[in-house]
Protein backbone atom coordinates (compact mmCIF):
# COMPACT_ATOMS: atom_id res chain seq x y z
CA UNK A 1 0.00 0.00 0.00
CA UNK A 2 1.54 3.16 -1.33
CA UNK A 3 1.68 6.34 1.87
CA UNK A 4 1.66 9.65 1.72
CA UNK A 5 5.23 11.42 3.27
CA UNK A 6 2.61 13.15 5.54
CA UNK A 7 4.23 11.37 8.52
CA UNK A 8 2.10 12.53 11.65
CA UNK A 9 -2.01 14.06 11.72
CA UNK A 10 -2.58 17.15 11.38
CA UNK A 11 -3.67 18.49 14.64
CA UNK A 12 0.17 19.49 16.38
CA UNK A 13 3.25 20.73 15.48
CA UNK A 14 6.03 20.05 18.12
CA UNK A 15 8.50 22.51 17.43
CA UNK A 16 8.95 24.17 21.04
CA UNK A 17 9.35 27.42 19.44
CA UNK A 18 6.91 29.16 17.55
CA UNK A 19 7.69 29.98 13.57
CA UNK A 20 8.80 34.00 14.10
CA UNK A 21 9.41 33.82 10.57
CA UNK A 22 5.23 34.30 9.62
CA UNK A 23 3.65 37.32 9.77
CA UNK A 24 1.21 36.21 12.29
CA UNK A 25 4.35 35.67 14.70
CA UNK A 26 4.78 39.64 14.25
CA UNK A 27 1.59 41.10 14.27
CA UNK A 28 1.58 39.00 18.04
CA UNK A 29 4.90 40.35 18.97
CA UNK A 30 3.52 43.69 17.92
CA UNK A 31 0.44 43.44 20.02
CA UNK A 32 2.25 42.03 22.92
CA UNK A 33 4.68 45.18 22.81
CA UNK A 34 1.81 47.47 23.24
CA UNK A 35 0.01 45.66 26.10
CA UNK A 36 3.62 45.39 27.77
CA UNK A 37 4.06 49.15 27.40
CA UNK A 38 0.80 49.77 28.55
CA UNK A 39 1.38 47.73 31.99
CA UNK A 40 5.04 49.82 32.48
CA UNK A 41 2.63 52.99 32.14
CA UNK A 42 -0.13 51.91 34.12
CA UNK A 43 2.44 51.20 36.86
CA UNK A 44 5.25 54.00 36.88
CA UNK A 45 2.63 56.97 35.92
CA UNK A 46 1.44 58.94 38.08
CA UNK A 47 -0.73 61.75 36.04
CA UNK A 48 -3.05 60.93 33.09
CA UNK A 49 -1.32 63.76 31.08
CA UNK A 50 2.29 61.95 30.98
CA UNK A 51 0.25 58.20 30.29
CA UNK A 52 0.68 58.16 26.90
CA UNK A 53 3.57 59.87 26.09
CA UNK A 54 5.56 56.78 28.60
CA UNK A 55 3.32 54.46 26.63
CA UNK A 56 5.19 55.60 23.07
CA UNK A 57 8.51 55.57 25.11
CA UNK A 58 7.95 52.47 26.59
CA UNK A 59 6.23 50.57 23.12
CA UNK A 60 9.45 52.17 21.00
CA UNK A 61 11.99 50.26 23.33
CA UNK A 62 9.82 46.69 23.80
CA UNK A 63 9.93 46.79 19.80
CA UNK A 64 13.40 47.89 19.61
CA UNK A 65 13.89 44.37 21.52
CA UNK A 66 11.49 42.33 20.36
CA UNK A 67 11.94 42.56 16.58
CA UNK A 68 15.64 41.93 16.86
CA UNK A 69 14.94 39.17 19.07
CA UNK A 70 12.33 37.93 16.61
CA UNK A 71 14.85 37.90 13.46
CA UNK A 72 17.81 36.52 15.14
CA UNK A 73 15.32 33.42 16.09
CA UNK A 74 13.93 33.30 12.91
CA UNK A 75 17.22 33.23 10.81
CA UNK A 76 18.06 30.05 13.60
CA UNK A 77 15.16 28.44 13.45
CA UNK A 78 16.28 25.31 11.45
CA UNK A 79 19.13 24.81 13.52
CA UNK A 80 16.90 25.05 17.01
CA UNK A 81 14.23 22.84 15.65
CA UNK A 82 16.52 20.17 15.59
CA UNK A 83 17.46 19.96 19.61
CA UNK A 84 15.50 18.52 22.64
CA UNK A 85 12.73 21.53 23.11
CA UNK A 86 14.17 22.77 26.61
CA UNK A 87 17.40 22.97 25.16
CA UNK A 88 15.54 25.80 22.64
CA UNK A 89 13.64 27.48 24.35
CA UNK A 90 16.92 28.23 26.87
CA UNK A 91 18.72 29.68 23.29
CA UNK A 92 16.02 31.65 22.92
CA UNK A 93 15.82 32.73 26.45
CA UNK A 94 19.17 33.31 26.05
CA UNK A 95 18.76 35.35 22.67
CA UNK A 96 16.28 37.79 24.03
CA UNK A 97 18.39 38.83 27.42
CA UNK A 98 21.75 39.48 24.96
CA UNK A 99 19.47 41.61 22.70
CA UNK A 100 17.95 43.53 25.43
CA UNK A 101 21.06 43.89 27.05
CA UNK A 102 22.83 45.48 23.52
CA UNK A 103 19.97 47.68 23.09
CA UNK A 104 19.38 48.79 26.81
CA UNK A 105 23.29 50.41 25.95
CA UNK A 106 22.66 51.89 22.82
CA UNK A 107 19.54 53.37 24.25
CA UNK A 108 21.45 54.50 27.09
CA UNK A 109 24.32 55.78 24.61
CA UNK A 110 22.49 57.33 21.74
CA UNK A 111 19.41 59.10 23.80
CA UNK A 112 21.03 60.58 26.52
CA UNK A 113 18.16 61.77 28.62
CA UNK A 114 16.03 59.40 27.45
CA UNK A 115 13.82 58.23 30.69
CA UNK A 116 11.18 55.98 31.66
CA UNK A 117 9.67 58.01 34.24
CA UNK A 118 8.58 61.31 33.81
CA UNK A 119 11.21 63.61 35.92
CA UNK A 120 13.66 61.27 36.86
CA UNK A 121 17.56 61.83 35.61
CA UNK A 122 18.78 58.55 34.37
CA UNK A 123 20.57 56.46 36.51
CA UNK A 124 22.38 53.81 34.37
CA UNK A 125 22.94 50.83 36.75
CA UNK A 126 19.25 50.83 37.66
CA UNK A 127 17.98 51.35 34.33
CA UNK A 128 20.17 48.38 33.65
CA UNK A 129 18.87 46.87 35.68
CA UNK A 130 15.16 47.15 35.75
CA UNK A 131 15.29 46.75 32.30
CA UNK A 132 16.99 43.38 32.60
CA UNK A 133 15.17 42.40 35.46
CA UNK A 134 11.56 43.26 33.66
CA UNK A 135 13.17 41.12 30.65
CA UNK A 136 14.04 38.10 32.93
CA UNK A 137 10.66 38.13 33.95
CA UNK A 138 8.52 38.97 31.09
CA UNK A 139 10.51 36.08 28.28
CA UNK A 140 11.03 33.58 31.31
CA UNK A 141 7.49 33.86 31.67
CA UNK A 142 6.52 33.50 27.57
CA UNK A 143 9.14 30.60 27.34
CA UNK A 144 8.00 28.57 30.01
CA UNK A 145 4.14 29.30 28.62
CA UNK A 146 5.88 27.80 25.22
CA UNK A 147 7.57 25.08 27.03
CA UNK A 148 4.50 23.51 29.03
CA UNK A 149 2.32 24.08 25.85
CA UNK A 150 5.35 22.19 24.21
CA UNK A 151 4.91 19.70 26.54
CA UNK A 152 1.02 19.53 26.12
CA UNK A 153 1.53 18.77 22.33
CA UNK A 154 3.94 16.23 22.78
CA UNK A 155 1.73 14.27 25.51
CA UNK A 156 -1.13 14.53 22.68
CA UNK A 157 0.41 13.94 20.28
CA UNK A 158 1.29 10.49 21.81
CA UNK A 159 -2.08 9.53 22.98
CA UNK A 160 -3.51 10.76 19.55
CA UNK A 161 -0.46 8.05 18.02
CA UNK A 162 -1.69 5.53 19.97
CA UNK A 163 -5.77 6.20 19.70
CA UNK A 164 -5.16 6.28 15.80
CA UNK A 165 -3.17 2.98 16.27
CA UNK A 166 -5.93 1.04 18.20
CA UNK A 167 -8.51 2.28 16.36
CA UNK A 168 -6.51 0.98 12.73
CA UNK A 169 -5.68 -2.33 14.17
CA UNK A 170 -9.61 -3.26 15.20
CA UNK A 171 -10.65 -5.93 13.08
CA UNK A 172 -14.67 -6.65 13.84
CA UNK A 173 -14.45 -10.40 15.53
CA UNK A 174 -17.82 -11.36 13.57
CA UNK A 175 -16.18 -10.16 9.77
CA UNK A 176 -13.20 -12.37 10.74
CA UNK A 177 -15.42 -15.11 11.88
CA UNK A 178 -18.06 -15.41 8.85
CA UNK A 179 -14.51 -14.82 6.18
CA UNK A 180 -12.73 -17.53 7.64
CA UNK A 181 -16.09 -19.34 7.46
CA UNK A 182 -16.58 -18.30 3.89
CA UNK A 183 -12.91 -19.69 2.48
CA UNK A 184 -13.77 -22.68 4.79
CA UNK A 185 -16.97 -23.48 2.64
CA UNK A 186 -14.95 -22.88 -0.75
CA UNK A 187 -11.68 -24.88 -0.31
CA UNK A 188 -12.77 -27.71 -1.74
CA UNK A 189 -15.27 -26.69 -4.08
CA UNK A 190 -13.28 -23.94 -5.49
CA UNK A 191 -9.63 -24.09 -4.44
CA UNK A 192 -9.07 -20.84 -6.93
CA UNK A 193 -11.70 -18.70 -5.28
CA UNK A 194 -10.59 -19.56 -1.67
CA UNK A 195 -7.27 -18.57 -2.82
CA UNK A 196 -8.26 -15.44 -4.35
CA UNK A 197 -10.23 -14.67 -1.03
CA UNK A 198 -7.32 -15.30 1.43
CA UNK A 199 -5.57 -12.70 -0.76
CA UNK A 200 -8.30 -10.18 -0.40
CA UNK A 201 -8.23 -11.02 3.63
CA UNK A 202 -4.77 -10.36 3.39
CA UNK A 203 -4.60 -6.75 1.91
CA UNK A 204 -7.36 -6.41 4.96
CA UNK A 205 -5.34 -7.63 7.58
CA UNK A 206 -2.18 -5.68 6.54
CA UNK A 207 -3.70 -2.49 6.35
CA UNK A 208 -5.78 -2.93 9.92
CA UNK A 209 -2.30 -3.57 11.45
CA UNK A 210 0.21 -0.83 9.36
CA UNK A 211 1.10 0.85 12.29
CA UNK A 212 2.21 3.84 10.10
CA UNK A 213 0.37 6.78 10.75
CA UNK A 214 0.62 8.23 7.40
CA UNK A 215 -2.15 9.55 5.22
CA UNK A 216 -2.80 6.61 2.22
CA UNK A 217 -4.46 7.52 -1.67
CA UNK A 218 -7.79 7.20 -2.25
CA UNK A 219 -6.71 4.79 -4.92
CA UNK A 220 -5.47 2.48 -2.59
CA UNK A 221 -7.97 3.07 0.10
CA UNK A 222 -10.67 1.97 -2.46
CA UNK A 223 -8.15 -1.08 -3.35
CA UNK A 224 -9.47 -2.08 0.22
CA UNK A 225 -12.69 -1.43 0.13
CA UNK A 226 -12.74 -4.15 -3.09
CA UNK A 227 -11.58 -6.60 -1.09
CA UNK A 228 -13.68 -6.34 1.36
CA UNK A 229 -16.70 -6.94 -0.80
CA UNK A 230 -15.41 -9.35 -3.15
CA UNK A 231 -15.23 -11.45 0.53
CA UNK A 232 -18.37 -10.31 1.37
CA UNK A 233 -20.19 -11.16 -2.10
CA UNK A 234 -19.45 -14.82 -1.59
CA UNK A 235 -21.48 -14.68 1.76
CA UNK A 236 -24.67 -12.53 1.22
CA UNK A 237 -24.51 -13.19 -2.77
CA UNK A 238 -27.23 -11.05 -4.71
CA UNK A 239 -28.21 -9.64 -1.80
CA UNK A 240 -25.57 -7.15 -2.19
CA UNK A 241 -25.78 -4.49 -4.98
CA UNK A 242 -23.07 -2.05 -5.14
CA UNK A 243 -23.50 0.97 -7.33
CA UNK A 244 -20.02 3.20 -7.94
CA UNK A 245 -19.81 6.82 -8.24
CA UNK A 246 -15.87 8.10 -7.79
CA UNK A 247 -14.48 10.77 -9.45
CA UNK A 248 -11.58 9.72 -11.27
CA UNK A 249 -9.17 13.02 -10.60
CA UNK A 250 -9.42 12.02 -7.16
CA UNK A 251 -6.97 8.93 -7.01
CA UNK A 252 -4.35 10.67 -5.68
CA UNK A 253 -6.35 12.33 -3.11
CA UNK A 254 -5.14 11.74 0.78
CA UNK A 255 -7.31 10.47 2.97
CA UNK A 256 -7.24 8.85 6.74
CA UNK A 257 -6.48 5.37 6.42
CA UNK A 258 -9.33 2.45 6.91
CA UNK A 259 -11.92 5.61 6.87
CA UNK A 260 -13.88 4.39 3.70
CA UNK A 261 -13.93 0.32 4.48
CA UNK A 262 -15.14 0.71 7.83
CA UNK A 263 -18.02 2.88 6.47
CA UNK A 264 -18.75 0.04 3.86
CA UNK A 265 -18.31 -2.45 6.45
CA UNK A 266 -20.84 -0.98 8.77
CA UNK A 267 -22.95 -0.68 5.75
CA UNK A 268 -23.41 -4.10 4.80
CA UNK A 269 -23.32 -5.20 8.29
CA UNK A 270 -26.35 -3.32 9.21
CA UNK A 271 -27.90 -2.09 6.17
CA UNK A 272 -27.51 -5.87 4.00
CA UNK A 273 -27.26 -8.34 5.86
CA UNK A 274 -30.16 -8.16 8.31
CA UNK A 275 -32.47 -7.27 5.53
CA UNK A 276 -33.63 -10.88 3.95
CA UNK A 277 -34.09 -9.08 0.78
CA UNK A 278 -30.53 -7.26 0.41
CA UNK A 279 -30.15 -3.52 -0.49
CA UNK A 280 -27.71 -1.60 -2.27
CA UNK A 281 -24.43 0.30 -0.90
CA UNK A 282 -23.92 3.31 -2.37
CA UNK A 283 -20.03 4.68 -2.71
CA UNK A 284 -19.34 8.03 -3.39
CA UNK A 285 -15.90 9.86 -4.29
CA UNK A 286 -16.44 13.88 -5.60
CA UNK A 287 -14.69 16.92 -4.89
CA UNK A 288 -16.04 20.21 -3.92
CA UNK A 289 -14.60 23.24 -4.04
CA UNK A 290 -11.41 22.81 -1.81
CA UNK A 291 -12.68 19.82 0.03
CA UNK A 292 -12.91 15.97 -0.84
CA UNK A 293 -16.12 14.71 -0.07
CA UNK A 294 -16.61 10.75 0.29
CA UNK A 295 -20.24 9.26 1.21
CA UNK A 296 -21.41 5.83 1.78
CA UNK A 297 -24.88 5.35 1.60
CA UNK A 298 -27.10 2.06 2.39
CA UNK A 299 -30.66 1.30 2.13
CA UNK A 300 -32.58 0.52 5.14
CA UNK A 301 -35.53 -2.13 5.46
CA UNK A 302 -38.87 -1.50 6.47
CA UNK A 303 -38.56 -1.50 10.30
CA UNK A 304 -35.18 0.27 10.08
CA UNK A 305 -36.74 3.16 9.01
CA UNK A 306 -38.80 3.49 11.83
CA UNK A 307 -35.71 2.84 14.36
CA UNK A 308 -33.01 5.36 15.09
CA UNK A 309 -30.58 3.57 13.03
CA UNK A 310 -27.56 5.76 14.12
CA UNK A 311 -27.50 4.38 17.60
CA UNK A 312 -27.66 0.83 16.21
CA UNK A 313 -24.09 2.04 14.00
CA UNK A 314 -22.26 3.09 16.86
CA UNK A 315 -18.70 1.67 16.94
CA UNK A 316 -17.44 1.88 13.17
CA UNK A 317 -18.50 5.37 12.81
CA UNK A 318 -17.16 6.95 16.10
CA UNK A 319 -13.65 5.14 14.96
CA UNK A 320 -14.43 6.60 11.29
CA UNK A 321 -14.96 10.01 13.41
CA UNK A 322 -12.41 9.56 15.91
CA UNK A 323 -9.57 9.28 13.02
CA UNK A 324 -10.93 12.18 10.77
CA UNK A 325 -10.73 14.38 13.64
CA UNK A 326 -7.48 13.01 14.77
CA UNK A 327 -5.58 13.54 11.20
CA UNK A 328 -7.66 17.26 10.69
CA UNK A 329 -8.81 17.91 13.95
CA UNK A 330 -11.77 21.05 12.86
CA UNK A 331 -10.87 21.37 8.99
CA UNK A 332 -12.57 17.50 9.05
CA UNK A 333 -16.67 16.83 9.28
CA UNK A 334 -17.98 13.42 9.12
CA UNK A 335 -22.15 13.86 9.31
CA UNK A 336 -24.88 10.68 9.43
CA UNK A 337 -28.08 10.91 8.81
CA UNK A 338 -30.91 8.97 7.21
CA UNK A 339 -32.85 10.08 3.92
CA UNK A 340 -35.58 8.81 2.26
CA UNK A 341 -34.75 5.07 3.63
CA UNK A 342 -31.15 5.62 3.31
CA UNK A 343 -28.71 5.33 6.17
CA UNK A 344 -25.81 7.97 4.89
CA UNK A 345 -21.98 8.60 6.00
CA UNK A 346 -20.50 11.44 4.48
CA UNK A 347 -16.71 12.68 5.40
CA UNK A 348 -16.05 15.95 4.40
CA UNK A 349 -11.90 16.63 4.42
CA UNK A 350 -9.24 18.65 2.76
CA UNK A 351 -7.99 18.31 -0.29
CA UNK A 352 -4.60 16.69 0.05
CA UNK A 353 -2.31 15.34 -3.01
CA UNK A 354 0.72 12.73 -2.14
CA UNK A 355 2.62 14.93 -4.75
Amino acid sequence: MKHTSASTPHILNSDALPDFCSAKSVLIALLLAELLAILLALVNVSSIQNFWSTVGLNCLFIIWVILPSQVLLCFMRSRIARLQPIISIGIGFAVIQLVTCTMTWVSLSGLAHFTLVEGEMINKPLFYLRIQGISLIVSFILLYHLYVQTRWKQQVQAELNARLQALQSRIQPHFLFNSLNTIASTVHEDPELAENLLIHMSELMRASLNTQNTLVTLTDELRLVHSYLNIESQRVGDRLSVEWNVDKSLCDACIPPLSLQPLVENAVYHGIEPNSDGGIVEITAVKHKRSVVLMVRNTLSQNDRQENTTQGHGIALENVTARVNGWFGDQGKVVFSTVDGWFQARIIIPYVTST
